[in-house]
């Protein structure tokens, strides 16, 4: 299995795992961004044999602007989740290799400041360990934020560079959702 899928198929499970928790903690939550478009979410049908991801999913990972700038909706949150008054976007991430630091891809964090910026709506990304962040975690002054090019990690992630920021800097899940971890 080539490693990207393997990301995919990470990333699914703790999304499905992560709406669990949630539910459990009186949340609410739904499929959010491009995980709602029919033909798009394939990784399913291509693990078990089915048809290729269709025209609309190519459009959506081929798609660029005149000055180069691909959509934007490939990076929306994974998750939306309520509860009461509190309403928020969730985009649930995983690693596949230990790391002292959390990983985002730059226009994941540029299309979560819109959302923040422009929609008013919080955006959380969220790992299987509870660590929790923000777009703004990573303008912080105290935080120094390393870009990783994406030359140097071969078959993985759309391409695009990320920003590493030290897992200390995360805040736990449990302050912010209730305690999702079971502990």
């Amino acid at each position: 299995m080539n490693e990207h899928i393997a990301r995919l198929e990470d990333g699914i499970a703790w999304e499905i795992e992560l709406a669990r928790h949630l539910g459990e903690w009186g949340w609410a939550v739904a499929p959010f961004g491009t995980a709602t478009l029919p033909g798009v979410v394939s990784l399913g049908r291509l693990r078990d044999g089915g048809p290729p991801p269709g025209e609309l999913y190519k459009a959506l990972m081929s798609y660029r602007r005149a000055d180069g700038k691909p959509s934007g909706l490939r990076w929306l949150p994974d998750i939306i989740a309520g509860r009461g008054d509190q309403l928020c976007l969730i985009d649930a991430k995983s690693e596949r290799r230990p790391s002292m630091n959390y990983a985002v891809e730059l226009r994941a964090l540029a299309v979560g400041s819109v959302i923040e910026q422009q929609l008013f709506t919080p955006v959380y990304y969220i790992w299987p360990d509870a660590g929790v962040l923000t777009p703004s975690h990573f303008t912080r002054r105290e935080v120094t934020v390393k870009v990783s090019r994406p030359e140097s990690f071969h078959d993985r992630g759309s391409g695009t560079p990320f920003a590493l920021i030290p897992k200390r800097f995360a805040t736990p899940a449990a302050e912010i959702f209730g305690n999702i971890t079971g502990g």
